[in-house]
């Protein structure tokens, strides 16, 4: 055992802070243009969790990755995995798996339309609780519970429809555009 180190000395080094790759997911997928409380929601966090990691966001996106940081993750996941986890991860896949079935169910039942009169009403809701409430901070926070946990997943699929709708109608027009020039050509004699 080598000597002791003094208290000066500990508060000299620089504290290693540890980064994980999901808040650089996080912080990845706000920037692709996701938003707070569709973050918390997806990972389990609070919002302001994910605020904290979005404020850090040039410590934790310049943070380089050292060989000892390789080696610990490989320490971390050399071991093989007991009969019991590997259970635990098979019932964890089939949970997801059930959920994604019953999200399509729930998108295929609802029209683009009723999504969005519910999204316009619960913003509705929230501006006249948040007006007429007198406990302003609870009604903030029960408001930004429900829309996290409720309301962010119809907005998604919201979203979805919207992204794959734009890719159809772009990819009709260039299909057309191909199409008229070889119909407007005059044929050749």
């Amino acid at each position: 055992m080598g000597p002791k180190k003094t208290a000066a000395a500990e508060a000299g080094e620089r504290k290693k802070e540890k980064v994980t790759l999901e808040m650089k997911k996080i912080i990845q997928k706000h920037d692709g243009g996701m938003r707070v409380t569709d973050l918390a929601r997806e990972y389990g966090r609070n919002p302001s969790t994910i605020g904290t990691i979005l404020k850090m966001r040039e410590k934790i996106m310049g943070l380089e990755v050292t060989e000892e940081d390789i080696s610990e993750l490989v320490e971390e996941h050399d071991h093989e995995l007991t009969t019991q986890e590997l259970v635990e991860l098979q019932a964890e896949a089939a949970q997801e798996q059930a959920s994604l079935e019953e999200e399509e169910a729930t998108e295929e039942r609802l029209s683009s339309k009723e999504l969005r009169d519910i999204c316009q009403k619960w913003k509705d809701v929230q501006a006249f609780a948040q007006r007429h409430h007198p406990d302003k901070d609870l009604t903030r926070d029960l408001a930004n519970t429900f829309d996290t946990r409720v309301m962010s997943s119809f907005r998604e699929v919201l979203k979805r429809r919207m992204k794959q709708q734009t890719m159809d109608r772009f990819f009709s027009k260039k299909q057309r555009v191909e199409e008229e020039p070889s119909s407007s050509c005059p044929p050749e004699s």
